[in-house]
C-alpha cells in the first residue's frame, strides 16, 4: 500500500511505497514545478504519462486511509519537466533547478529527498552516449600512436584493447616489446654490467630496435620478443662454448 510522505520543513507531500517506487499527486507537481492544472494535464495527455491510481485506490495518510484521482510516477517527472514550457525568468530558472537535480540524483532518489528522505547516491563517473565515448576513445587512440617510448606505447594499447574487450590478461608474446637484458633474465640467464653492455650490442647488430624507453638514468633500446628470444639464447649458448 501506498504511503503518504510529508517533509515536516516544506511541508511537501508525495507517495512512497514499500518496492522503492515513489508517486506524484498533480497537486504537488504544480506546487513542485509552478505550473498549472491546465498545462499540466495536457502534457500528461500528449506525452502519455501513466496515471497510477487504478493500480493503488487508497493510500495511507496520517488521518487514515484516503482516495487519490491522479498518480504520476517520479519516473516521469523527467519527460513531464522537460515537455513543460516555462513563461516566466522565475519559471525557467525552476525548470533548469529540477533538470539539475534529476541529473545529479535520479528521478526516484530525488522525490524521497524532497519528502524529508535522507538518500545516499554513490560517485560514478558522468556516463558517455555510445557517439561520445567512440569520439573519446578514437582520440585517445590517435595520441597513444604519437608516443614515440614503445613501451608506454604498448601499455596504453593493451588498456585500451581491454576496454574494447578485444582481450582480457595481456601476457607476453611474440609482439610484445620487451628490453633484451630484461627478458635474458626473465629467461634465466644472470646478466652483469659487463654482459649486459655485449648483450645489447650483440643483439642489436642483428634486429631492429623498436625504440628506446626510459630505463632509470639511462635509455635502453626496445625489441619485439619473438625477434631476439632466439638471439638471447644463442648469445648465451656462444658464451658458454668451451675455449680451444
Amino acid at each position: 500500500m501506498l504511503k503518504v510522505q510529508t517533509n515536516p520543513v516544506t511541508g511537501f507531500s508525495a507517495y512512497v511505497h514499500p518496492d522503492g517506487r515513489a508517486f506524484f499527486s498533480s497537486s504537488a507537481l504544480v506546487k513542485l514545478i509552478g505550473i498549472d492544472h491546465k498545462s499540466l494535464a495536457k502534457i500528461i495527455d500528449v506525452k502519455g504519462v501513466v496515471n497510477y491510481a487504478s493500480e493503488f485506490s487508497e493510500v495511507l495518510s496520517v488521518g487514515g486511509l484516503q482516495g487519490v484521482g491522479n498518480l504520476i510516477s517520479a519516473i516521469d517527472l523527467k519527460t513531464i519537466i522537460r515537455a513543460y514550457s516555462p513563461t516566466s525568468e522565475s519559471q525557467k530558472i525552476r525548470k533548469e533547478q529540477i533538470i539539475d537535480a534529476l541529473m545529479d540524483a535520479g528521478a526516484t532518489a530525488y522525490v524521497y529527498r524532497l519528502c524529508g528522505y535522507e538518500v545516499k547516491t554513490k560517485e560514478t563517473s558522468p556516463l558517455l552516449n555510445p557517439v561520445e565515448e567512440m569520439l573519446k576513445f578514437t582520440q585517445v587512440a590517435r595520441e597513444v600512436l604519437e608516443i614515440e617510448d614503445p613501451m608506454i606505447k604498448s601499455l596504453l594499447s593493451n588498456k585500451l584493447k581491454g576496454i574494447l574487450a578485444e582481450t582480457q590478461n595481456i601476457l607476453p608474446g611474440a609482439n610484445h616489446p620487451i628490453g633484451v637484458v630484461h627478458l635474458a633474465e626473465q629467461l634465466g640467464y644472470k646478466c652483469d654490467r659487463s654482459t649486459s653492455t655485449l648483450l645489447g650490442k650483440y643483439v642489436s647488430a642483428r634486429v631492429k630496435s623498436l625504440g628506446k624507453t626510459g630505463h632509470g638514468q639511462y635509455s635502453v633500446h626496445v625489441y619485439n620478443r619473438g625477434d631476439i628470444e632466439s638471439h638471447i639464447h644463442d648469445y648465451f649458448d656462444l658464451k658458454n662454448l668451451p675455449t680451444v
